[in-house]
């Protein structure tokens, strides 16, 4: 019961804490932390069949996590009783880490809307940047970690493709050490991406519309019918590239939770498909 669209309205939490609790041993120090039952295998499958049927874990009421990081599985357990984001996630340092590895948690423990939060928040506190676009600034910490523990078809790895090359330049690393510090897969989809930039498409019109431009200034104050012309072949080439750089540039990397919320969304963003044999999240 992986799909967000099969996942039932979750118990109140009211309803939850008059049923059973479930002990969670956290980290290497192995922490003790008292978590409902019914919260717990409502948002996890991992849980779910876990602590069900004949099960050491079921019998006993006690799930070892001892290579969970505790903060992480604080994150967690705080959206699990909230639902949402609160004041208490300003307080974490180096947010963009700590989001990507909430969402790995998220993907590990098969918890998809939690997963889908986190994409959420990914997307408002990372991307806020560069208000033009909404391209995160990935740093070679983000980039190696997501590339160790998210697959390559997640659009969160496309994410920061294309946020690196928004915003790398020769001042924030050196092209003599760039390729040693990130992983091949990364700089294949690099190529990609600056590939899309310079689609011939979209050289296509922009020369088209230099061409139109030189005519339009050269019939503009002696010939009405090709400076007519002129313009309305400027106006052509110029929108079309307007609606190009509208399919480059306006992309959703959210992860819907009903192919309905993607539909809706799909009138302003164009979203990814992942091409395994080009290992590249095209956007369509």
């Amino acid at each position: 019961m992986s799909s967000l669209d099969q996942v039932p309205l979750a118990p109140s939490v009211f309803t939850a804490t008059a049923g059973d609790i479930v002990i969670l041993k956290i980290g290497p120090g192995t922490c003790d932390y008292r978590v409902h039952h019914a919260l717990l295998t409502h948002h996890s499958e991992y849980f779910r069949k876990a602590l069900c049927g004949d099960w050491k874990e079921a019998r006993e009421g006690v799930v070892p996590l001892l290579d969970v990081e505790l903060q992480i599985f604080k994150f967690f357990v705080e959206w699990l009783y909230t639902g949402g984001e609160e004041d208490w996630m300003k307080s974490y340092n180096a947010l963009g880490l700590v989001l990507l590895k909430a969402y790995v948690f998220g993907d590990r423990f098969i918890a998809p809307v939690f997963r889908s939060a986190i994409m959420d928040n990914i997307i408002s506190h990372v991307l806020v940047p560069d208000k033009n676009d909404g391209l995160p600034d990935a740093s070679m910490e983000l980039i190696n970690y997501a590339y160790t523990n998210i697959a390559s078809k997640n659009a969160v790895v496309q994410l920061l493709v294309d946020g690196f090359c928004k915003h790398w330049s020769f001042e924030k690393g050196s092209i003599k050490t760039v390729h040693k510090e990130l992983p091949s897969a990364f700089l294949h989809r690099i190529l990609g991406r600056f590939g899309e930039e310079q689609s011939k498409a979209l050289i296509d019109c922009r020369k088209r519309a230099a061409v139109a431009q030189r005519k339009m200034d050269e019939y503009r104050n002696y010939e009405k019918a090709p400076f007519t012309e002129a313009q309305t072949q400027y106006r052509a080439a110029s929108n079309k590239e307007k609606r190009l750089k509208k399919e480059l540039h306006n992309r959703c990397y959210r992860e819907h939770g009903t192919d309905q919320d993607k539909k809706h969304c799909a009138e302003a963003c164009v979203h990814m498909r992942y091409d395994k044999d080009a290992d590249y999240g095209f956007f369509e």
